[in-house]
């Protein structure tokens, strides 16, 4: 199948503190081959190899019951070639507020340039706000920011931003 995929980087260092995940997404369509209902299981990934036109493994996850018409997110691995740096450069804490300072450092490996996008997740029940940001962020939801953030090859990146938090 020739599927139309969608490849991200994405990093989330409460997740995984020093590793940028690869995920791949695409929408269970007709049109690209798909468009049935899938099972719960095992997918596994293979790309054409343009060298001899052979499949090579790319990596696989477990999805749930799936239906037509629907997106999927595949986790594959980690990449080697980018390589996630964060630490909390300042924090203060006070009975129903902490207030911290990070900087996320990404460095490009790769011989092309990439966009990958720094998650910041909150507990629930938490009220939070960013300040002080060197880049925009997106509110995906309740609980995280995401910062888009483009980086040249073989260059790094640094991303910038205070958390305030309340409860």
């Amino acid at each position: 199948l020739n599927v139309p995929v969608e490849k991200l980087y994405i990093y989330d260092h409460q997740q995984m503190p020093d590793k940028m995940q690869v995920k791949l997404e695409f929408e269970n369509k007709e049109e690209y081959g798909l468009g049935i209902a899938m099972p719960k299981g095992k997918v596994r990934v293979f790309k054409k190899d343009p060298a001899d036109d052979m499949l090579e493994f790319v990596g696989e996850d477990m999805i749930d019951h799936t239906p037509r018409k629907e997106k999927l997110s595949l986790y594959i691995g980690n990449a080697f070639d980018i390589v996630p740096e964060y630490k909390t450069t300042d924090a203060k804490y006070s009975e129903h507020q902490a207030i911290g300072s990070h900087e996320v450092q990404i460095r490009n490996r790769k011989d092309t340039a990439v966009t990958v996008f720094v998650d910041e997740k909150f507990s629930s029940g938490i009220n939070w706000k960013i300040s002080n940001n060197s880049l925009k962020f997106e509110k995906k939801d309740s609980a995280t920011a995401r910062f888009k953030v483009n980086i040249e090859a073989d260059s790094t990146a640094t991303v910038t931003y205070t958390t305030t938090e309340t409860w």
